[in-house]
């Protein structure tokens, strides 16, 4: 029989239930072996693993918190997992949704939001666009991320991709906060992303979009300024776009 050693964090997260179990992998010669954190084999549903980045998210948290032995354990982000094509979230997350600039910059410090695993490979993410890869993080790391991709952008170039395009338009939104409101996620994702850098262009938008449908505006309450025409089809203002914070 194979000895396999296994963190004791890992089998603390177990015993606390951030994650069911952990279930070992063992190549055919017995040599390499694979720890998988999931759900028990026995018991009613069928089995699936969570990824890799729900163990070393839960680990991180549990060292940060300095948990002792027999302590109460505060349950950590987690990430969606998916079972047969149904969304589900492994475990409740106790970080709080962030509302300001400076809530996101520590998350992002903490969580190193602009990197990401693709095909094992670590991506830097850009600083003004969100991606359809971000949409597989817990609600806290998204928003964290939108809230300074909306920093990046700017409430000018955000006001700009508004009325340059007549698709992003919205009768009666006057304000980038009223535009928010009543924008649909599709449009949300058009002023938050960019085509060349966000993925969408090889593997089209993300799942659950429509997560950005609780997200709040993540701009100041700016003025949004369109050209109007006259009954005789003439331009009755000039100058363009224009914005102004409230």
């Amino acid at each position: 029989m194979t000895n396999v050693s296994v963190d004791p964090l890992a089998l603390k997260c177990v015993r606390n239930g951030l994650i069911d179990s952990l279930h070992v992998r063992i190549d055919k010669l017995g040599f390499k072996t694979m720890m998988v954190p999931g759900k028990s084999l026995i018991g009613s549903g069928p089995f699936h693993s969570f990824k890799k980045y729900d163990l070393d998210l839960a680990l991180t948290y549990i060292r940060e918190n300095s948990i002792v032995k027999d302590e109460p354990v505060p349950t950590p982000p987690s990430s969606p997992v998916t079972e047969k094509g149904k969304r589900r979230v492994s475990f409740q997350p106790q970080v709080g949704i962030p509302s300001s600039v400076e809530e996101a910059t520590a998350l992002q410090q903490r969580f190193v939001l602009r990197q990401i695993k693709r095909n094992g490979v670590m991506n830097i993410l850009p600083r003004d666009s969100i991606t359809r890869w971000e949409f597989s993080r817990p609600d806290p790391l998204l928003v964290a991320r939108i809230i300074l991709v909306a920093k990046d952008l700017g409430e000018a170039k955000a006001v700009s991709r508004i009325t340059s395009d007549l698709s992003m338009r919205i009768d009666g939104a006057s304000t980038l906060f009223q535009w928010w409101d009543s924008a649909s996620s599709e449009q949300k994702w058009r002023l938050l992303s960019s085509r060349k850098y966000s993925g969408e262009a090889k593997e089209g938008l993300p799942d659950d979009l429509n997560r950005l449908l609780s997200v709040e505006c993540p701009f100041k309450d700016t003025h949004i300024e369109v050209e109007t025409l006259d009954s005789e089809g003439e331009e009755s203002s000039y100058g363009g776009v224009s914005f102004a914070s409230c």
